[in-house]
């Protein structure tokens, strides 16, 4: 059995006549009336009752055109998903991302990725950046959106949104007055850090801020979450060196200082395995592209 088979048993049954039936096909009648008896030799059942004026189906004829109509249909349903899913127009995309990427280039990515392409599925889990690169060499993920520096051989780590790191700190602190923050002016201070163990090259880079201005930071307390180190600070536990877009929590009492000093940036990445895949392209480019649209706003002072 074939799918020329059904569509030529469908037609027949449709047109109720192997004449109609064969000039819609364009084909001649005897080998059309050939084609069906075959498929009902196959079958082992009578699928048409035959006059010379007509043909009527039998009960399994009946049964037959239903299940026929059925398979074209999830055959033609399937090679449209084909076609959409090779444009990435559908499919399923995995993605991670850093907590910390929802108060900045993350919302609004999610929101032109769903309006160019509504039919692809979007699976986000909120993952620490390490974490993702797991992921992503087991593929578990096909993306995901890490906060840099980090660094992989297996996996593709591209740039995406880069902004400021600012000092966190109560509104009424002493250094509150300042408009920028050195790091020797925090040394002594207690401070509230990511984990070494979980976030080891951007623990670096902020340690490595200090020691270019010899100094050593007070680390008093460890955080995953930036939404628990901002309210770590707003407990008067420490001070803390976040992004500036931690700024738009808006948590009341909290002022955020510029950090004078070199290199005082943080950068939001795009890891990916090498291999092609459209979604992921698609995907990477709604992503670059929301990230140049949110580069015009400016965090808030909270007050």
């Amino acid at each position: 059995m074939d799918i020329k088979q059904l569509r030529y048993f469908i037609t027949v049954a449709e047109e109720q006549h192997f004449g109609r039936a064969a000039a819609k096909l364009h084909l001649s009648q005897p080998p059309l009336s050939l084609k069906i008896k075959q498929l009902e030799t196959e079958l082992g059942v009578t699928l048409l009752e035959r006059t010379t004026r007509s043909v009527t189906l039998t009960d399994a004829g009946h049964a037959f055109l239903l299940r026929a109509k059925t398979i074209l249909q999830d055959l033609e349903h399937a090679k449209r998903s084909a076609q959409q899913t090779a444009l990435g127009m559908e499919g399923r995309l995995e993605l991670g991302f850093v907590s910390s990427a929802t108060l900045s280039i993350l919302p609004p990515a999610l929101k032109l990725f769903k309006q160019r392409y509504p039919a692809v599925e979007l699976e986000i889990s909120e993952l620490t950046s390490s974490v993702q690169l797991d992921a992503i060499r087991t593929g578990t993920l096909r993306a995901g959106i890490i906060r840099l520096p980090l660094r992989s051989s297996e996996v593709r780590i591209d740039t995406i949104y880069e902004e400021p790191l600012v000092v966190a700190m109560p509104v009424q602190h002493p250094l509150s007055q300042y408009d920028a923050i050195t790091p020797q002016q925090l040394a002594e201070r207690p401070l509230i850090f990511f984990p070494q163990q979980l976030m080891p090259e951007l623990y670096a880079q902020l340690l490595t801020l200090f020691q270019r201005n010899n100094s050593l930071p007070r680390v008093s307390q460890h955080a995953v979450n930036l939404h628990t180190i901002i309210e770590l600070v707003a407990s008067e536990l420490g001070l803390a060196i976040v992004p500036a877009s931690a700024a738009w929590l808006n948590r009341p009492g909290i002022v955020y200082k510029r950090l004078n000093a070199k290199g005082a940036t943080t950068t939001l990445g795009i890891a990916r395995l090498e291999q092609p895949s459209i979604l992921v392209d698609n995907f990477i480019t709604t992503l670059q592209d929301a990230a140049t649209d949110f580069q015009q706003y400016t965090p808030p002072t909270a007050t």
